[in-house]
């Protein structure tokens, strides 16, 4: 034993293992970048729940609707006429409807000076005292005048102003309400909330007239659809607040419960609006979550309350889908609902958490690792660099052995070479120059790590009191200058300073330099991880440098330092970004490539598939279909046909539909709207008084009932351009202008195009024509209508339907030679007769079906009307 401790102890004072800690260093930072990318799989990560009991999310019965979609309407026609209005006026309107409600409404001027700009504007709000509230407790609804891209936030506004007329009819509320508008989504909400819990300075910002309690939550809307509406996809869910602050976990969990599960809104984050749950998906959009918290600045109103410790978040509708401001309105409702039911501020869930969908997250303490092991990484080699400085330059001769009776290397030292080293009970014969230490000179190494952090003060100084519009080129500016700055410091300061710095003093002021660093980085990797990660990885080479000992190494380590410092990098990046046409740097660096291609049967419900190749921007809604499809499946409790999973996957409102076959009208949203020329007229022309700029459902036109047939196709279709010559052209610039497809004469009929090129299973066609049911034979409901009913889906309304019968036919066998699929229409008319089938839909079924080809499905389902395969 005593030679092994000899031999440790020798060991200790080898200056062999301070070759080993850039090594060691070097193998902490890949091991926490492993770390990193192991957090999304399945092992690493967990299900988002709800730890606070007492919101129930989803529990309740919510009852925004009905009458209140008109009042929307309303009120969406009424914020249009403020967009010309000066600040000032508008918010006084907004406050007499505030005050028409019954509400107490203030206003609010605050007037910044920033970034050597002015910001100014005008805040409204009102306070909806609880019934059964003491005033001790608030929630806070917000719609910012103008959202984060600047757009006019038309239906976010007016659906907070339906909400706060909703809410004052009930006396459930346990809770003060606050409802907000702000100027803007930043400076507005900031000065809000600053004057609210009196942080602010009175001469820029006016204090609040009217208060409530303390803030318990926030919840922002913005939803920019114009006066005219626009139904959405999917809700947003932004979370970020500033310096990468969070909400409570259990905050955004009951969005997304309230959202998704209960009404049927698939809820994404992170600009990440294909997520098909697989690793790519996860790391991206867990990648963007950190690239944003690590950036720190404001996502949205919401951003500004989460330092006062008020968790928040915005909801922000994307896409182009079949939700609407009910859906939006009653998502809200249950979420105000959920908080309502709080008895002390949350406080059960996490704080500090990284998402990678809407029900997969990591907590800090899976997490946390990944930055701690980078930032240790800078200390072992401060460390090492300590204990260098210390010793001796001389070159050591061959160390005393340790092994007792061994003579190796002993004679080549003399007395005054060596030193008996003691420790415990293990003795010890050394050299001298190892266990000597070297006197450290500290002066110079403090004064210029000092001055270059005071240097620090002047970019901070000069971008606060930059104007707005020479921020950018200043900025600019400024990285150019200072991107020399640490070669030129290195070449100026011995002649300056009339002292040229020793190996020793390099060497501890990169050892101060690291170990700075590595205390820093740890301290933040507790309050902001993202941060902490970034900058250690960009300084991550800084901890490798050594003094070079020719010009040439010098000048490439210059160089390489030059081109990986984090100045190079960001513009780097922000030149690709603007090459890319990617509208922000915040997700440049993480914009993983997608190969698309057809839709196969293992993609997954929000893969964007287009309908057809002939337009842009119109996807297969298989992802809403299903979601309605299992509400409906919920409350029927029972199985279904295939006519009625088509037909109430369409539903408008699946949640309060009442479903009876025969009896109960359906408000339904079909996929696509199909026309003829002889009927399309009419239709577009009642479609342009209703002035919108574009369909809001994909029409097509299609030129074929005006060709009569008389001598030959050539010469028919020359005879019907030239008779019909004006209503042609009435139809294709209509088309043009308001987002139609236009199928010109002689491209084809009408139900074939359809089939060929429109149809696609599960989906609802209405045509004005007869034999629209022909696209029947892909396993689509396909119904013929009048004009009246086009355009109204055309404009955006429900179409209307009496719930259909449903008659079965199951065929066995399959056709002989002599037999054809109108022998089996034929067969089933005789059967059915006219009153027979009346306001049914015939559902074809069994082994026989599969030796029908497609059009001959189509053939039955045409002279049906309305059947499906």
């Amino acid at each position: 034993m005593a030679a092994i401790a000899n031999a440790i102890l020798a060991l200790r004072k080898d200056k062999r293992i301070l070759k080993l800690p850039p090594y060691l260093s070097a193998l902490l930072i890949l091991v926490g970048v492993a770390w990193l990318l192991l957090l999304p799989l399945n092992q690493y990560s967990r299900s988002t729940y709800v730890s606070e009991n007492a919101l129930l999310p989803g529990q309740v019965h919510t009852y925004f609707g009905g009458s209140e979609h008109n009042i929307f309407r309303a009120y969406r026609q009424e914020v249009a006429t403020f967009e010309h209005l000066s600040g000032h006026e508008r918010v006084h309107r907004i406050g007499d409807i505030f005050r028409d409600a019954g509400l107490k409404a203030a206003t609010q001027k605050y007037n910044y000076e920033a970034g050597g700009s002015t910001i100014a504007g005008d805040n409204v709000y009102a306070v909806l005292q609880g019934p059964r509230a003491d005033a001790t407790e608030a929630i806070v609804l917000i719609a910012a005048w103008r959202n984060m891209k600047g757009e006019i936030n038309y239906s976010g506004v007016a659906l907070l102003l339906t909400m706060a007329r909703f809410f004052k009819r009930w006396s459930l509320w346990s809770k003060d309400i606050i409802f907000l508008i702000t100027e803007d989504s930043t400076a507005g909400s900031q000065a809000w909330v600053d004057a609210y819990h009196d942080a602010h300075n009175t001469a820029f910002v006016e204090s609040l007239s009217i208060k409530s309690g303390a803030l318990q939550s926030a919840v922002a809307i913005d939803y920019p659809a114009g006066p005219w509406g626009k139904r959405f996809d999917k809700l947003h869910i932004v979370y970020d607040g500033i310096n990468g602050q969070l909400p409570n976990l259990d905050l955004f969990n009951t969005a997304v419960s309230v959202a998704s599960g209960q009404m049927g809104i698939s809820c994404t984050l992170q600009r990440m609006w294909d997520h098909n749950d697989q690793y790519a998906d996860r790391l991206q959009t867990m990648l963007r979550g950190m690239l944003n918290q690590g950036l720190g600045h404001a996502t949205g109103p919401h951003s500004s309350f989460i330092p006062y410790h008020v968790d928040a978040i915005t909801l922000e509708t994307v896409g182009d889908g079949w939700h609407d401001e009910m859906s939006l309105g009653r998502t809200v409702e249950g979420l105000v609902r959920s908080l309502n039911n709080l008895l002390e501020h949350l406080h059960q869930s996490f704080f500090f958490y990284l998402l990678m969908q809407g029900n997969r997250f990591v907590s800090i303490g899976t997490y946390l690792p990944s930055a701690m092991l980078v930032a240790g990484s800078f200390s072992i080699v401060s460390i090492a660099l300590w204990v260098q400085s210390g010793r001796g330059e001389e070159k050591l001769v061959n160390p005393a052995s340790t092994i007792p009776g061994s003579k190796v290397g002993v004679d080549s030292l003399t007395t005054k070479d060596t030193t008996l080293v003691k420790e415990g009970s293990s003795i010890a014969i050394v050299p001298t120059v190892i266990v000597a230490i070297k006197e450290r000179h500290f002066s110079y190494p403090l004064i210029l790590l000092t001055g270059l952090h005071f240097l620090g003060l002047l970019p901070l100084y000069l971008f606060n009191h930059t104007p707005l519009s020479s921020l950018t080129p200043t900025f600019i500016a400024f990285t150019l200058a200072t991107l020399p700055l640490p070669t030129l410091l290195a070449a100026a300061l011995p002649r300056l300073a009339n002292h040229k710095p020793t190996k020793q003093e390099l060497m501890l002021l990169q050892c101060f330099c690291l170990l700075l660093l590595g205390l820093f980085l740890s301290a933040l990797a507790t309050l902001n991880f993202s941060l902490s990660l970034l900058i250690g990885l960009f300084a991550a080479p800084y901890s490798f440098i050594r003094p070079s000992t020719t010009k040439v190494s010098r000048v490439l380590q210059t160089t390489l330092l030059t081109l990986i410092s984090p100045p190079v990098i960001i513009m780097a990046a922000s030149a690709l970004a603007s090459q890319a046409g990617w509208t922000g740097f915040n997700y440049s660096l993480l914009q993983i490539p997608r190969v698309r291609g057809m839709a196969t049967v293992s993609d997954g419900l929000s893969r964007k598939v287009e309908m057809t190749n002939h337009e842009k921007g119109n996807y297969i809604p298989y992802q809403k279909l299903s979601e309605n499809l299992q509400i409906i499946r919920q409350r029927l409790n029972k199985p279904l046909t295939l006519t009625e999973k088509i037909i109430y996957s369409h539903l408008d409102d699946p949640h309060n539909q009442e479903i009876e076959r025969g009896v109960s009208y359906l408000k339904l949203r079909p996929d696509r709207v199909a026309c003829q020329d002889a009927t399309a007229q009419m239709a577009i022309l009642q479609f342009m008084s209703a002035g919108l700029p574009t369909v809001a459902t994909p029409t097509t036109v299609h030129c074929d009932h005006l060709i009569e047939a008389q001598v030959g196709g050539q010469k028919d279709l020359a005879r019907a351009k030239d008779i019909n010559k004006e209503v042609y052209d009435f139809l294709s610039t209509s088309c043009a202008k308001y987002d139609i497809g236009f199928w010109r004469p002689g491209s084809g009929i009408i139900h074939q195009i359809v089939l060929e090129n429109y149809a696609f299973p599960g989906a609802l066609l209405i045509g004005t024509d007869s034999h629209t049911p022909n696209a029947g034979g892909l396993g689509m409901c396909a119904i013929g209508v009048g004009g009246a009913d086009a355009v109204d889906v055309m404009a955006g309304l429900p179409w209307e339907l009496k719930a259909p019968k449903v008659i079965g036919v199951k065929l066995t066998g399959k056709l002989s030679g002599w037999t054809s699929p109108k022998d089996i229409i034929l067969k089933v008319a005789g059967i059915l007769t006219v009153k027979g089938g009346t306001g049914a839909i015939v559902e074809y079924h069994g082994p026989g079906t599969e030796s029908l080809s497609c059009t001959g499905m189509g053939t039955i389902c045409k002279f049906c009307l309305s059947n499906i395969h």
